[in-house]
C-alpha cells in the first residue's frame, strides 16, 4: 500500500510541471510505475491471481500443444472465450509470471489516463479539472482487484474505454468494434455491456424516458432470456452465459460489508454530478459531441440502480466503469458550466439548487468542486485502509 501511495502523491507533485499538451507523457510514466508495482505483487492461495500462476506455469511447461488441447476441453472457460486463452498463452511465453498483472495493470490504467488526455484536448478542459478527475479516478478505481482478478475487471476497462471512442470522439470506430468483440472473447459478463451498446445504437434518435426506465429491468429479464437461450441452444458461449446469468442472478448484495456502501456512494455521487451538469451541458457548444455519450451514461447509471440485487454484476460496474464514467462527467460538466457562465449575461434555463444569488453559478461551482475533493480525499483514506489495497503483498 505504501508504494501505491508513493506513486500517487509523485502524480500529484508532478502533474503541475508537465505542460497538459504533454500529459499523456506522465500519464504513461504513472502507468507503468503501477505495472512494475503488480510485476512483484505476491498472492496469497486465496487469490485468483495465485490460480492463474498455476495455469501460466502449465502452459510454459506443455507449449502450444498443451494450449491446442485446453481450447479443444474448454479448460478455465478458454474454448467458449479464446481471446481470453491465447491472452493467457501469449504471457506464459515470457519468463517471469509477474508480467500478467503487470500488463493487465499497464493496458487498464494507461487506456483510462489516455481517455481523460484525449477529452481534455477535445472539451479544453482545464488542467485543474484534468487533475481532479484524474486523482478521482486514481483513488476509487479498485487497483488490487484488478491485479488480482485480471479478466473481468480488464474486459470491463477496455469496453468503456472503447465506448467512449465509439460515440464521442468517433474516430477508429473499426477498432472500437473488435475492442467489443475481443472483450466479449475475454469474459463473459461483458455481453452486458454489448446489450447496453445495442440499446443506445437502436434508441439514438428517441429520448424517451422509458428507455432509462427499463434499464432498471434490464438485468431481469436479459438474464432470464440468456438462460432460457443457453439451454434450448448447443452453443459453448451461450450455454457459459446461461451459467453464469444463473449464477450472478442468485448472489443478492451483502449489506452487511462496509464496501458495498463506499461503492455505491461513489455511485450516487455520479448520479448526482451528472443531474446537475445536465442542463449546463445541454447548453454548451459541444453538446451534439456529447450527447450519445450523456444518454450512455444514464443507460449504464439505471442499469447498475437495476442490478443491485446482484452482487458480481452490481460490484464489477461499479469499481471498474464508475470511476472511468464519473471522473469524465464532472470534467465535462464543469468545463459546460463555465461555458454558461461566459456567455452574455441573461436568463438562463439553469436553476440553483443549493442557494439563489447573483452569483449563483459560481458559488454553485465554488461548492461542487470542493465537494469533490472532499470525498475525494475520503475516499482516498478508505482507498489505503479499507479496499483490498491492504492485502498486496511483495515477493
Amino acid at each position: 500500500m505504501q508504494v501505491w501511495l508513493m506513486i500517487f502523491v509523485s502524480f500529484c507533485i508532478l502533474y503541475w510541471f508537465v505542460p497538459q499538451k504533454r500529459m499523456w507523457i506522465l500519464f504513461l510514466a504513472t502507468s507503468i510505475a503501477l505495472a512494475v508495482m503488480a510485476f512483484h505483487c505476491l498472492p496469497s492461495e486465496t487469490d485468483d491471481l495465485s490460480n492463474y500462476y498455476v495455469q501460466l506455469e502449465y502452459l510454459r511447461r506443455g507449449g502450444w500443444h498443451t494450449f491446442q488441447q485446453m481450447l479443444r476441453d474448454n479448460n478455465n472457460n478458454w474454448g467458449s472465450l479464446p481471446v481470453c486463452g491465447y491472452y493467457f498463452y501469449v504471457i506464459s511465453r515470457l519468463n517471469d509470471n509477474g508480467y500478467l498483472p503487470a500488463i493487465t495493470i499497464f493496458i487498464a490504467y494507461f487506456s483510462m489516463f489516455y481517455c481523460f488526455y484525449k477529452a481534455a484536448i477535445r472539451f479544453e478542459i482545464d488542467k485543474w479539472y484534468l487533475f481532479l478527475g484524474s486523482v478521482f479516478l486514481f483513488v476509487t478505481y479498485w487497483y488490487f482487484d484488478i491485479c488480482s482478478g485480471v479478466r473481468n475487471g480488464l474486459a470491463f476497462t477496455v469496453f468503456i474505454v472503447c465506448i467512449y471512442f465509439d460515440v464521442v470522439e468517433q474516430k477508429n470506430r473499426p477498432l472500437c468494434y473488435l475492442g467489443y468483440l475481443l472483450c466479449m472473447g475475454f469474459h463473459s459478463s461483458v455481453i452486458i455491456l454489448v446489450a447496453l451498446r445495442c440499446v443506445l445504437f437502436i434508441t439514438r434518435k428517441n429520448d424517451s424516458k422509458w428507455v432509462f426506465v427499463g434499464m432498471l429491468l434490464a438485468i431481469y429479464v436479459c438474464g432470464n432470456i440468456l438462460q432460457m437461450i443457453g439451454e434450448a441452444t448447443g452453443i459453448q458461449y451461450l450455454q457459459l452465459l446461461s451459467e453464469k446469468a444463473a449464477n450472478n442472478m442468485g448472489r443478492e448484495i451483502l449489506w452487511s460489508k462496509s464496501y458495498i456502501y463506499i461503492n455505491s456512494s461513489v455511485l450516487l455521487l455520479t448520479l448526482l454530478l451528472g443531474w446537475y451538469f445536465s442542463k449546463f451541458i445541454k447548453e454548451s457548444e459541444k453538446y451534439d459531441e456529447i450527447k450519445e455519450y450523456s444518454k450512455f451514461f444514464w443507460l449504464i447509471s439505471f442499469f447498475t440502480a437495476g442490478a443491485f440485487t446482484s452482487q458480481l454484476i452490481y460490484i464489477r460496474i461499479i469499481r471498474w466503469i464508475i470511476p472511468l464514467v464519473g471522473g469524465l462527467v464532472f470534467m465535462v460538466g464543469m468545463k459546460c458550466c463555465n461555458e454558461v457562465q461566459k456567455k452574455a449575461r441573461k436568463p438562463l434555463n439553469v436553476k440553483s439548487i443549493i442557494i439563489g444569488s447573483e452569483s449563483v453559478l459560481e458559488v454553485n461551482e465554488l461548492l461542487i468542486t470542493l465537494f469533490f475533493i472532499a470525498y475525494t480525499i475520503v475516499h482516498l483514506w478508505y482507498t489505503c485502509k479499507g479496499t483490498s489495497l491492504i492485502w498486496f503483498h511483495f515477493r
